[in-house]
């Protein structure tokens, strides 16, 4: 609890792969725009993101897989992240964060959970991260995974792992 408030945070995973993801580019009109793509491998990353529903502060992870023991693991490096006290997460139904050892390791941690309604994805503030992570990402080739994680790791420090996200669309 910081200043009389608990803290709240609204956490996803989202997947990035290597694959160029093609989107609109301005060009001089009459020019016919050059992008060198990748869609031969399916490699990708996960990246798990947390965010502060007072302070609009980002905390993320970046896994190779997304499950329940790689979900516990993002919610122990957030816990220490966050300090003491008593945490509450507000996320999807994902399997890997309605797992009984999910629920009762979280919870032992101080972590506790509300859950968004099914297929709800507009209630999650982080979706809006990933969207303009998404928007980042696009038009750009990324030959090797380390590529793209320095890439996604540079989207969150240029913005000082803070978005201006208005939480009041999203809690009523």
């Amino acid at each position: 609890m910081i200043d009389g408030y608990f803290n709240i945070l609204f956490i996803d995973e989202s997947r990035r792969s290597i694959n160029t993801e093609l989107r609109r580019v301005l060009a001089p009109k009459g020019s016919k725009p050059i992008v060198r793509i990748n869609n031969l491998r399916r490699d990708g990353v996960y990246v798990y993101c947390a965010l502060n529903a007072r302070s609009g502060e980002a905390f993320i992870k970046i896994m190779e897989k997304a499950n329940q023991y790689t979900t516990m693991s993002f919610l122990y490096s957030l816990k220490r992240h966050v300090g003491k006290g008593r945490i509450y997460i507000v996320w999807d139904n994902s399997a890997a964060h309605r797992s009984k050892h999910v629920y009762e390791k979280a919870l032992r941690k101080g972590i506790h959970q509300i859950y968004l309604p099914k297929y709800s994805p507009e209630l999650n503030v982080v979706e809006e991260v990933f969207r303009e992570l998404k928007m980042e990402l696009s038009n750009k080739l990324f030959t090797n995974l380390n590529q793209l994680k320095e890439e996604i790791e540079k989207f969150f420090k240029n913005r000082n792992y803070k978005f201006n996200i208005k939480i009041s669309k999203y809690i009523t």
